[in-house]
């Protein structure tokens, strides 16, 4: 029983010597984990088109919208266009404006995303590979 004991002890007492090196091994994988999206955000290129069709219909079965066309002209085909839109708390506008653009016009928007997103890991990479960009100053400027 002792010996459980003092081996549960020396456990907590390397656990927090070794807690700062953690810490700083963390963040220094963070940073390069921060710079790899960046670098994925400047080269981004669309997902696949059997990809979006399939998250574009899984998005209208579970929040149906209906488009009403008034005096609209059509999107140009390539080239830049700035929508902006300012969602609620839950966002659940955004996954059905981007699947209405992208059933619309074959063309997937790219959200601009809060740094809070930067640190949930998973999440901030699905948000790149589906074309968000990080919302600091450069970043949105150079989409523009």
């Amino acid at each position: 029983m002792e010996h459980t004991a003092l081996a549960s002890l020396l456990g907590l007492i390397l656990l927090f010597f070794s807690f700062p090196v953690t810490l700083r091994t963390f963040r220094r994988l963070n940073k390069l984990r921060i710079a790899r999206l960046r670098r994925q955000q400047t080269n981004w290129v669309q997902p696949p088109r059997w990809f979006l069709e399939s998250v574009q219909k899984a998005t209208h079965l579970v929040l149906p919208v209906s488009v009403h066309h008034h005096n609209r002209s059509p999107p140009p085909a390539h080239g830049r266009i700035l929508y902006v839109a300012n969602h609620q708390v839950a966002a659940l506008e955004a996954p059905t404006l981007l699947a209405t653009v992208y059933a619309e016009t074959g063309r997937l928007p790219r959200g601009v995303m809060d740094r809070v997103h930067l640190g949930i890991p998973l999440w901030s990479e699905f948000l790149v590979f589906m074309g968000a960009v990080f919302g600091d100053r450069d970043s949105v400027a150079e989409m523009m």
